[in-house]
């Protein structure tokens, strides 16, 4: 198991890392964008055989701002698909391909687990480690001081 892991965890990061896209940018100008592979921070809105619907985020009933219609997101066919549920929070990395003048995300991984999306988002935070404070917190023995 541990080999798959770090051959899966090889493969994803021998590739470039993909450029992390704002949801309404890529709605507003995705010309700039067609043909390269991208990572989108977003919410499913639903789901079919094919693919998935990606919204900007959740919706909620008492938020009336308008938000860009949802986008399309196509697996690709050697991709490993996953099972989403409405409502949830992905990390999807894929190109993006245009068809009509609007994108369509071809999609090669999804993250879904939520620490790693934020580690994705927020590469400079960090978690904190058991130890990490121990030059502040340490206090030196009364044998070493003397």
């Amino acid at each position: 198991m541990a080999a798959v892991t770090v051959l899966l965890v090889g493969t994803l990061f021998s590739q470039e890392t993909p450029k992390l896209v704002a949801f309404d940018s890529l709605w507003a100008n995705p010309k700039p964008y067609a043909g390269q592979r991208i990572a989108l921070n977003s919410f499913v809105e639903s789901e079919s055989g094919a693919g998935f619907k990606l919204a900007e985020r959740q919706n909620s009933g008492d938020k009336a701002k308008a938000q860009p219609s949802p986008l399309q997101a196509n697996w690709m066919k050697d991709a490993t698909k996953i099972s989403l549920q409405k409502g949830q929070e992905v990390l999807v990395i894929g190109q993006v391909q245009m068809q009509d003048n609007t994108p369509i995300l071809r999609v090669a991984n999804v993250m879904t687990d939520k620490d790693a999306i934020r580690r994705f988002i927020r590469p400079s935070e960090r978690m904190p480690r058991p130890g990490d404070n121990l030059g502040h917190d340490a206090q030196p023995s009364k044998s070493l001081s003397n």
